[in-house]
């Protein structure tokens, strides 16, 4: 079959291993308390290195979505449409990740959101339900 896998590095490995496991994680800043997405090696906000990585609680606001009709690779032909969700998590850093629904539901601005996981190609990822 043909389909993409996750990119995973030194600074996502983390982030990846609490998808796996079911939990959302992001990296929080121990000198300015800003949270953040996706994993880098410093706090964008104020540059410390010191931060450590934090359970969110994977609840958050529909920021903005996108409905895809077209896939621009393969490995998605079998999925459209499908749609894509910014998500602002309650913690304050934007996720995105698939809006999973099983009735067609309509999606709105500031609409509240749950993280949930799939799977899809023996790869765990992160969705979003409705709350």
């Amino acid at each position: 079959p043909i389909y993409i896998a996750p990119h995973k590095n030194e600074d996502s490995k983390y982030w990846w291993e609490g998808i796996d496991n079911h939990e959302l994680r992001i990296q929080a800043c121990e000198k300015c308390g800003k949270r953040w997405f996706p994993p880098v090696q410093c706090c964008p906000y104020c540059s410390s290195k010191n931060w450590k990585w934090v359970k969110s609680s994977g609840e958050g606001h529909v920021y903005s979505w996108v409905v895809v009709y077209r896939a621009f690779h393969p490995a998605f032909k079998d999925d459209l449409p499908y749609t894509i969700l910014t998500v602002k998590l309650v913690e304050g850093p934007r996720v995105l990740g698939r809006f999973i629904s099983e009735d067609n539901e309509e999606i709105y601005a500031d609409m509240p959101v749950k993280a949930t996981f799939y799977k899809q190609n023996g790869y765990t990822l992160l969705g979003f339900t409705r709350k």
